[in-house]
């Protein structure tokens, strides 16, 4: 086929922004520019390729040729924008609009994903479920940008410190879900605690405070082929059985494996 390099620069999207604003390159004025006209070496290129020889090539032939050029060239590039923008509105359906990890809805998806995956090739997966605390504090003593400042650090190190193939998301309100792939879940509970540690140390979450505030986590082993809800149910409840709500829970509600503080 005809090759058209200008299109990979007019539809070159790139990945969500940080803040999940759109796409880090939407293309912008210029680069939204049509195909160039093809040359005539070009055509006359092609036009040996179908079969004309120099001498055929008359001034109708080579209209033809050229117009018929130009028509398949506008329909590529009418494509391909098509293409990209889809690919794009796909992306931008299923990321976080504050932070750069997928949403609820979209986690969900993965969750069941990784649920099918451990019944299929039986290797154990694990959800997390970390609250920032820090978040809502914010929020009380600043308002919800402060909030939004601590969630979305809160993020970047915990995307930072993880696997390419863990699966990160926003489950509402100051908390995220983190899928550990192939991680059974003791070795999980000793990830929770690795990045509760780090995420109580990092200045910017914990705003000039000299004491580090309680922190929970939850963990639960993905079952084969179990349900999305049931497994953040699940996890919550291990969550709500840790250090951080031992003060809000009533004992007969509390779980004896407990989910571990987090700064210790």
């Amino acid at each position: 086929m005809i090759d058209v390099p200008e299109v990979g620069k007019i539809t070159a999207i790139g990945p969500l922004a940080a803040h999940g604003e759109g796409p880090a390159s939407w293309p912008r004025g210029e680069e939204r520019s049509r195909p160039r006209e093809r040359s005539p070496e070009q055509i006359k290129d092609v036009a040996q390729v179908m079969g004309f020889a120099g001498a055929e090539l008359s001034d109708g032939v080579y209209q033809a040729l050229s117009q018929l050029m130009a028509e398949m060239d506008k329909l590529r590039w009418e494509l391909e924008i098509a293409r990209r923008h889809d690919e794009y509105l796909y992306q931008l359906a299923d990321s976080h609009p504050l932070m750069p990890v997928l949403n609820r809805r979209a986690f969900r998806r993965e969750l069941s994903k990784a649920a099918a995956h451990v019944k299929r090739t039986e290797t154990p997966s694990t959800l997390l479920v970390i609250d920032i605390e820090e978040g809502r504090q914010a929020k009380r003593e600043d308002g919800a940008k402060a909030r939004d400042a601590v969630m979305l650090r809160a993020a970047e190190i915990v995307k930072a410190n993880l696997e390419p193939i863990d699966v990160i998301g926003g489950l509402g309100g100051d908390r995220l879900g983190i899928i550990l792939k192939v991680i059974d879940e003791r070795a999980a509970r000793d990830t929770a605690r690795r990045l509760a540690r780090l995420l109580g140390e990092d200045p910017a979450i914990r705003r000039r405070r000299l004491t580090q505030p309680r922190r929970a986590w939850g963990a639960s082993a993905i079952g084969p082929g179990e349900d999305a809800e049931d497994l953040l149910e699940k996890a919550d409840m291990d969550l709500r059985a840790g250090a951080g709500y031992r003060r809000r829970t009533p004992p007969a509600a509390s779980d004896s494996r407990g989910s571990g503080d987090d700064v210790g």
